[in-house]
């Protein structure tokens, strides 16, 4: 990593510049994934301030432009963020940021509120371009990763009220899987209301019978149904009783059927 670091990261990074041909920034941002996913950087703060001096590149990358260098842009902040930990805190609130608003540029396609669940049915942001909603959909894997590391806690409601992902079933996995670690955490940065809210609309898709929220589901997609079903009974141990009634009271019939359905399911396990 240190021969890697002197002689090709500026380089990458000179690549990602805007001045640069779209051809050569598209590549520097999915190379900049590959070092914050694959890349060691050791357990000293020196070494891991250096690797996140190279965040900021990932940001400009993220910020505009066609959508396969965004996505791959804000999976790399995802990466970074889960690699470095603490050393990424000077880069959390921008990234935060930023990949909040990707979240909230998608709307439903009856112009409803920008930032909610990504259950669109295909339709992929304000342009109605799918490639959108995957850009959307790293964005949100991303800032799970910032969240379960303890970064931009503010964010937590947020993030909740754009699962379960639909289009994109590795990242709707991930998102299930830190559902659930953030729901076990005590305090939990989500508020019991929005999180009764969010299991509801998981479990719906769920309900679709494939134990994955999204849409996309070629092969074997990985399932989200065991964490959101612990995610769920973290909820119910750990939830204030009467903001749990008023939520749950507050669904209709068909998300309270699907919601006890992922209660059975988590008994089942």
């Amino acid at each position: 990593m240190p021969a890697l670091a002197v002689a090709w990261l500026p380089r990458i990074v000179e690549m990602a510049h805007p001045a640069c041909v779209e051809s050569d920034r598209r590549l520097a941002a999915f190379l900049l994934c590959d070092v914050f996913e694959f890349g060691t950087f050791g357990a000293d703060a020196a070494g891991l301030a250096a690797a996140a001096a190279y965040a900021p590149a990932l940001l400009a990358l993220a910020a505009d432009g066609p959508p396969p260098r965004r996505q791959a842009a804000c999976y790399g902040l995802g990466k970074a963020a889960a690699a470095l930990g603490d050393a990424f805190a000077p880069h959390a609130a921008a990234a935060a940021a930023l990949l909040a608003g990707e979240m909230a540029a998608r709307r439903a396609p009856d112009g409803g509120a920008a930032g909610s669940s990504s259950d669109d049915e295909g339709e992929g942001g304000a342009a109605g371009d799918p490639s959108e909603e995957g850009v959307a959909d790293n964005a949100a894997s991303a800032l799970a990763a910032l969240l379960t590391r303890g970064l931009a806690a503010e964010y937590a409601n947020r993030w909740a009220a754009y699962l379960p992902l639909r289009f994109d079933p590795d990242e709707a996995a991930h998102c299930a899987g830190a559902l659930r670690a953030l729901l076990e955490a005590r305090p939990s940065p989500i508020d019991g209301g929005a999180a009764v809210a969010c299991l509801a609309r998981s479990a719906v898709a769920l309900a679709e019978g494939t134990g994955t929220t999204a849409r996309n589901r070629g092969g074997a997609p990985p399932t989200s149904a065991p964490d959101l079903a612990a995610a769920l009974a973290a909820l119910q141990a750990g939830g204030d009783a009467a903001v749990l009634g008023g939520a749950w009271a507050a669904l209709d019939g068909d998300a309270q059927q699907c919601l006890q359905a992922l209660a059975t399911f988590k008994a089942a396990a």
